[in-house]
């Protein structure tokens, strides 16, 4: 794997000033896009304010911590210190492999604060944060944070509610004007989107440790968002404690865009987030899974009765080997762990460190081993906080590839900390890492690029559930705009069983999707994840149409670019691989006809291999074509459709046959 961040440029812009300066600080972005003011009250209340192009995005709104013990400061501006930065972080993965990080910064350190407070704020072309930093002699306490983001209530909104602190973040996202979107007092989770005087504005946070998670609430009496702070355990007025030392918080992030593709493509959440440590990375390895959970372990007439036992994963191994799928991952079935005891914890002892009876670790992982298939196992958090040594330690002996870690369902300090020390342990023991049962990604993938992807999303798992309509066509098309733009989700790609939504009811047992195939396609493309699942069952695989295109496309990419799209309505996206290009649409649940230009291809012929909708959801219909850069390519979908094409150079594709 490259080196992950090379500088090109650094330069302190004004130095310090002794005494007391103006109390209103403007930084521009270097291409003079995006503005940040920050002023005081009379007071002494700092507050901000941002445009971009001219235009205002959020009017003046409060920031600033509560420290317990300390009654309100009235703050004064000590000194300003500013510095410009221009550089390409390179080796990341996910949605580009590099990335240019160009910025202007102004660091305020406040008179009249404790713990000598600063406010760091930065202005990059499409978008701008800031993020607090202090230092201080001994334990210190922060009931609040106030993070205020000045949207009025007429502003377009997607938002995201979540029921309480307590949340597994995988919301349905409301649209409409804010006030309506967003009730009264709602905590929204993160990212959220919304548009002002045609600015798309995407508000998310940014390299959350040691610190809690950040919602918004709108309060009719305050206008705009205010933001909420998840609660330590047991201490419901604490958000945020620590010792003697330099703290710093999370970056509270504004994406900024004329479309609201443009917030897709942008890399700021990952470059607000400090480079990894200076060890190799390279064992890191992205790549598909196969995951039996979520069909319920259906593969008739096999032979065997499928589920937790050696035969199946066996079985699984052979399958994926065949197929060019690298990992298969070991779950639970019928409420029970591929380890001793359930899948829920009831209080026995669990032990991570062996299978359950029936399944003969010894002989599937040397299956594996010949079949070049890497296992990965799943395990609920709290059965591994309590061994996660010697868990790590055993899976790291047996050649395991990584943790599907469970059920956090928490965003507090507390469990941001257990996160870390889940990425930075599996680390030391060359295991990959993906989060179910979570908050959303900040960008840590930088930081711990072993950190391969997170739910906090509705996804396909919904469609096995009783108790909702399942991920809808809508809702697959809203997610991309909202909680994509934090980074990578894991959705439970795959279902090959696919309905009309007028034809589509849950079942837990070999689940449908809704849509068609070409939709099941264009998801391992529009969809950020590193380690994307197939998780049908083998038997809606075997010779279905369209499966060698899940096989053979990329999980990481070197460029993303979003051709169209409107939140809720459809998506078309195009990532680049190497000298490739892989393009997915999707529609709601509408049918609807969308023209692109090709102007992303380099002049040439290129050959287009792909998957379009027929009239029959569960089959799909195999397209070819020659295309010029700049050609108009009219992708026509079906109700609740999808469109799927691999674009490469005729010439390279004449070469390979």
């Amino acid at each position: 794997m490259p080196t992950f961040s090379r500088a090109l440029l650094s330069v302190i812009l004004a130095v310090c000033c002794a005494s007391p300066v103006a109390a209103a600080v403007v930084v521009t972005s270097p291409g003079g896009r995006a503005a940040v003011t920050m002023t005081l009250s009379p007071a002494g209340v700092a507050g901000w304010s941002v445009s971009w192009r001219g235009k205002s995005v959020l009017d003046r709104a409060p920031i600033g911590l509560r420290f317990a013990g300390n009654g309100p400061s009235a703050l004064a501006i000590a000194r300003i210190t500013r510095r410009s930065h221009d550089g390409v972080v390179t080796g990341l993965l996910g949605k580009a492999s590099t990335a240019r990080e160009r910025y202007n910064e102004a660091a305020v350190a406040f008179s009249g604060s404790p713990d000598s407070l600063e406010l760091v704020i930065r202005a990059y072309d499409d978008g701008v944060a800031y993020r607090w930093q202090f230092r201080t002699a001994g334990p210190f306490a922060i009931q609040a944070e106030d993070a205020g983001f000045g949207m009025p209530a007429t502003a377009s909104a997607w938002v995201g509610p979540a029921s309480g602190f307590v949340s597994s973040h995988e919301p349905y996202y409301s649209a409409g004007p804010l006030a309506q979107a967003a009730p009264d007092g709602t905590l929204l989770t993160l990212p959220l989107l919304a548009r002002r005087d045609g600015v798309w504005v995407g508000i998310a946070e940014a390299a959350v440790h040691d610190w809690a998670g950040l919602y918004l609430v709108r309060n009719t009496g305050h206008p705009g968002l205010s933001g909420r702070l998840s609660p330590r355990p047991g201490q419901p007025d604490v958000a945020v404690t620590g010792g003697a030392g330099p703290h710093v918080s999370p970056w509270r992030v504004v994406m900024l865009g004329d479309a609201p593709g443009r917030l897709i493509e942008s890399s700021l959440v990952t470059l607000l987030n400090p480079p990894p440590d200076g060890r190799d990375w390279s064992w890191v390895r992205p790549g598909k899974t196969s995951f039996p959970w979520w069909n319920d372990y259906v593969w008739p007439g096999q032979g065997f009765a499928p589920g937790l036992n050696t035969a199946t994963m066996d079985a699984y191994i052979d399958f994926d080997a065949d197929h060019g799928i690298p990992f298969h991952t070991l779950d639970g079935f019928m409420d029970q762990a591929w380890y001793p005891g359930p899948i829920q914890p009831d209080g026995t002892v669990q032990d991570l460190t062996r299978a359950r009876a029936g399944i003969d670790m010894d002989e599937i992982l040397a299956r594996a081993r010949r079949r070049g298939v890497a296992l990965r196992v799943w395990c609920h958090w709290q059965v591994l906080r309590g061994q996660m040594d010697t868990a790590f330690d055993r899976w790291e002996k047996w050649g395991v590839a990584g943790v599907m870690v469970d059920f956090m369902d928490r965003n507090d300090q507390d469990m941001i900390a257990s996160t870390d020390e889940i990425a930075r342990k599996a680390a030391d023991h060359h295991l990959t890492v993906v989060l179910h049962g979570t908050s959303e990604p900040t960008g840590e993938s930088r930081t711990w690029p072993n950190v391969l992807s997170r739910e906090a999303v509705r996804g396909s798992e919904y469609d096995k559930f009783d108790d909702n309509p399942g991920s809808t066509p809508a809702h697959e098309v809203t997610i991309p705009f909202t909680r994509m733009l934090a980074g990578p989700m894991d959705t439970h790609e795959g279902g090959f069983d696919a309905v009309s939504p007028a034809a589509f009811h849950n079942r837990n047992t070999a689940p449908q999707v809704m849509g068609t195939r070409a939709r099941a396609l264009a998801t391992y493309i529009v969809q950020e994840n590193e380690l994307p699942m197939v998780a049908d069952t083998p038997a809606h695989y075997d010779g279905a149409t369209g499966f060698d295109f899940v096989t053979r496309t990329p999980e990481t990419w070197d460029e993303t670019r979003v051709l169209a799209g409107a939140p809720g309505r459809y998506v078309v996206i195009a990532r680049r691989r190497g000298a490739s290009w892989w393009l997915g649409a999707m529609t709601d649940g509408h049918a609807r006809t969308v023209p692109v230009r090709l102007g992303l291809l380099h002049a040439g012929t290129w050959h287009l291999d792909g998957y379009a909708d027929t009239r029959l959801p569960n089959r799909a219909r195999h397209v070819t074509a020659r295309v010029q850069q700049g050609q108009r390519l009219v992708i026509r979908m079906a109700e609740a459709g999808g469109y799927a094409a691999h674009l490469s150079p005729a010439r390279q594709n004449e070469a390979s046959r």
